[in-house]
């Protein structure tokens, strides 16, 4: 019986302390950047754990990924080996276009093909 009562005692003290660490790191908030870095890192995996039960199967990364596989479909007047070109404008602000021509005279012989 002495047994018994041990082990129910140690483990409720394992679950008490494993409630207070769970609290201290959702409540509390702290400034040291380690701390935030493992608050963040349990409060993600937190909420994966919960979200594992009791509710509806959510679709992997891996399984929206190679659903979304596909190719993109042609686009009306472009040829599909065609490449398509980016440059920068005079704002700094990346651009992309279709075709060369699209794309304006003073940008022309800065701009990349992208590859595929």
């Amino acid at each position: 019986m002495k047994r018994i009562a041990g082990i129910l005692l140690w483990g409720s003290l394992f679950l008490a302390i494993l409630l207070g660490m769970d609290q201290f790191f959702l409540r509390v908030p702290v400034d040291v950047p380690a701390l935030k870095e493992i608050r963040a890192f349990y409060c993600d995996f937190r909420g994966r754990l919960f979200s594992l039960v009791g509710q509806e199967d959510r679709p992997s990364l891996e399984s929206v990924i190679e659903r979304n596989d596909v190719p993109a479909p042609a686009r009306p007047g472009r040829k599909e080996s065609a490449p398509r070109y980016l440059y920068v404008d005079r704002k700094g602000a990346l651009q992309f276009a279709d075709a060369l021509e699209e794309i304006p005279s003073e940008y022309r012989k800065e701009a990349q093909p992208l590859g595929r």
